[in-house]
């Protein structure tokens, strides 16, 4: 099916943000 390709692929670009988002904020915490 599309819409289940499509579906799985916002959410996997939407966990890639939100760890993406969480590793940015450790990175800064590391750097001050």
């Amino acid at each position: 099916r599309i819409t289940s390709k499509i579906t799985s692929f916002t959410m996997i670009q939407y966990l890639n943000f939100f760890v993406f988002k969480r590793s940015l904020n450790k990175i800064k915490m590391n750097l001050f």
